[in-house]
């Protein structure tokens, strides 16, 4: 099995409001990256900007570099766990949005993800359209965050203020 099934072509649909969103997937195992990458950009097209990374240490500076809004992470990883990433991308990066994928137990697995921050989190196989629609309703959080803390800092100062 290969661990990801299609059914994304209405989620397509819904995502056409978003320009690129740049998405990095972390798995150790290149054939599950190489798959969940190609069925991103076969579903999606260029609604995200996938890219790809086959360990964690090497994920959180690529994360800065490519400007990434969403992580999708494997979380039982050879080198660096996925949890050891998510852990980290929350203390750098707050806005980065994570999500979790697993083969392992579903409810332990979940209920750790959940309590270290994961935003949203999968088991094998991955249904593209239940990720499809993940990935826009965190595409859509995100500019809103972003929306949010311009306009905070887009505020005129009060004379009150200055002082």
């Amino acid at each position: 099995m290969s661990g990801i099934t299609d059914q994304s072509e209405e989620v397509a649909e819904g995502l056409t409001e978003t320009s690129s969103v740049p998405v990095l997937v972390v798995d150790d195992d290149p054939s599950i990256l190489q798959l969940l990458s190609e069925q991103l950009q076969n579903a999606f097209g260029d609604r995200f900007s996938v890219h790809t990374c086959v360990n964690s240490p090497d994920a959180i500076p690529l994360c800065q570099k490519l400007g990434i809004e969403i992580v999708l992470t494997d979380m039982n990883m050879d080198e660096v766990n996925g949890f050891h990433l998510l852990k980290t991308l929350k203390e750098n990066h707050p806005l980065i949005q994570v999500v979790m994928i697993t083969g392992l137990d579903p409810q332990n697995a979940m209920e750790s993800a959940r309590a270290m921050g994961a935003d949203d989190f999968f088991t094998k196989p991955v249904e593209m359209k239940e990720l499809g629609h993940c990935l826009q309703y965190l595409s859509r959080r995100i500019r809103r965050w972003r929306e949010t803390i311009e306009g905070y800092h887009m505020r005129p100062t009060s004379e009150a203020n200055v002082g």
